[in-house]
């Protein structure tokens, strides 16, 4: 996804039970039906950090997916209930490579 922004979301759950994991499908579900939208890759740990890192074609597209109101209810979640602690970084990419060795 070479010449596209990363929105890299680092954070850690206060409560790994509970509403988290419905409101975190609700909002992948919802992150593909958005404009420039190009894809999401997330990862969990047993103590509960985790690293979201999804793929847009603008720095508009991301600016719209963070002021969409059903991700703005979620983020509130986030803050009030769901993470001990968050980190973003928005990044563009400029180059990747990958090889498969099996």
């Amino acid at each position: 996804m070479k010449n596209c922004f990363t929105v890299i979301f680092y954070n850690k759950l206060k409560d790994q039970a509970g509403k988290y994991a419905m409101v975190s499908q609700q909002m992948f579900d919802l992150a593909k039906e958005q404009e420039g939208y190009l894809g999401l890759e997330s990862v969990r740990d047993s103590s509960g950090v985790g690293i979201t890192v999804s793929y847009w074609n603008s720095q508009e597209s991301i600016r719209k997916w963070r002021s969409n109101l059903d991700h703005m209810a979620a983020q509130e979640y986030g803050i009030t209930e769901g993470y001990e602690w968050y980190h973003l970084t928005v990044a563009q990419v400029q180059y990747e490579k990958s090889h498969n060795f099996s």
